[in-house]
């Protein structure tokens, strides 16, 4: 059932500066990255955290985040959130901006950790067991999926020198899943660069963590393979071999070099376009299947309120509230190959659990590949911010009537327009 407004406010659009974690410079990034660059914003695996100082060292934190993005992205969860919303009220006054953003990072990608751990084993691989991340479980009651991601990010604590704040939970995640591993004595060192092959390793790591397989191919000679280390050596060989990495000039692999941010990004943008296994050729195993997703929000309350289909996902549209006089409308986009995008949550995280607004005028696009929906920002939001794309044009939104077109493939916003 639609639901129509027949009068919105007309408010006046504003620009905002809203901190430096908004303030995203692409002057500095080289020419031969801009294309992968502006395609990896674009799949949305990208952390905001990120967007920046370049040729700068990427430390062993800042992979990790971005490695759990990539592989969320991977699976077909959303992984960054293009969207944010500052969840104050009216005459509060701004609260911090970037706490604001981190949180709903945070909450774009706990649905891939909750699918994650429900059906993958953990690095040792054994089944993921939410008592054993949290002791004090009363198993009494039910387990939402939002649980994970707090378990996860407080109090599963695999290293000493690890706490909740900036690459925390993207660290003991990746770490639980065998995706990075410690230096010894309980201790991370998150804030230490990585070579050229600890990055080989990582990226294979992660590669075969959704079943990537490596094709008979001549190895490739570095004239410096002496110089790499044994336990790295099959790594860079494989890693070239799939046309991921290469040598800095051909001849020559620099396994002791570090690797920089820009060629962090770009490597994982590699990944998913050259790699035999990729989501971009639609043969990674899902984590949970189409119809046991789709059964899984009949079978928690979902109220169906409109349904479509389009050739790669199905849209549902209801109420996630199964409480009588409780609102909960969300939108869902659920991927035939595997994925879930729950993609209006950020008109939900208000800070004080008010009832989300209905959407409605949900349209698709004739080839299936855009969906536009209209909703009105209640006033009980002071304003949420649109991060454009490539990350270049922040704007502010006070409340009022939208329209949203966002792409099915990636979940990503492609404009907000003010309507009346």
């Amino acid at each position: 059932m639609k639901r129509l407004f027949s009068i919105f406010m007309l408010i006046t659009l504003f620009v905002l500066p809203i901190g430096k974690v908004n303030a995203y410079d692409l002057a500095g990034l080289s020419k031969w990255a801009e294309n992968d660059f502006a395609r990896a914003v674009s799949l949305g695996f990208v952390p905001s955290e990120l967007l920046g100082n370049w040729q700068g060292n990427i430390t062993r934190g800042e992979y990790a985040r971005l490695a759990l993005c990539f592989l969320a992205v991977q699976y077909g969860y959303t992984a960054v959130n293009s969207i944010q919303t500052n969840y104050v009220f009216k005459g509060r006054g701004a609260s911090d901006p970037e706490s604001t953003i981190k949180y709903f990072e945070w909450k774009a990608v706990e649905k891939f950790i909750a699918d994650y751990c429900e059906t993958k084993p953990d690095r040792e691989g054994n089944p993921i067991l939410f008592k054993n991340l949290n002791p004090n479980y009363n198993q009494d009651k039910p387990l939402f999926f939002s649980w994970w991601w707090d378990v996860i990010s407080h109090v599963y604590k695999p290293f000493s020198d690890v706490d909740y704040k900036d690459d925390g939970p993207y660290i003991n995640a990746a770490y639980l899943f065998g995706l990075v591993n410690g230096v010894g004595e309980g201790l991370y060192n998150p804030s230490a660069p990585i070579t050229r092959q600890e990055a080989a390793v990582l990226l294979m790591r992660v590669y075969s963590n959704y079943g990537g397989v490596v094709p008979d191919k001549e190895l490739k000679k570095f004239s410096d393979s002496d110089l790499i280390a044994g336990w790295a050596a099959s790594a860079v060989q494989e890693v070239t071999a799939i046309g991921v990495m290469q040598g800095k000039d051909n001849e020559t692999f620099d396994p002791l070099g570090y690797y920089t941010r820009e060629q962090a990004i770009v490597t994982f943008m590699r990944l998913y376009e050259n790699a035999p296994v990729s989501r971009k050729k639609a043969n990674i195993p899902p984590l949970v299947d189409y119809q046991s997703q789709i059964n899984n929000c009949l079978n928690n309350g979902f109220t169906v309120l409109e349904q479509y289909k389009t050739p790669s996902c199905t849209v549902l549209y209801g109420d996630n509230d199964p409480d009588p006089g409780v609102f909960d409308y969300c939108l869902y986009l659920i991927y035939h190959n595997g994925g879930f995008r729950d993609v209006t949550y950020f008109l939900r995280q208000n800070g004080a659990f008010i009832n989300a607004e209905p959407i409605y005028d949900i349209q698709i696009s004739k080839d299936g590949s855009r969906l536009s929906f209209k909703v009105y920002v209640t006033e009980d939001y002071n304003y949420f911010c649109y991060l454009g794309d490539l990350y270049n044009s922040n704007k502010v939104y006070e409340n009022g009537g939208y329209c949203f077109l966002l792409d099915i493939e990636t979940g990503k916003y492609l404009q907000i327009e003010k309507i009346s």
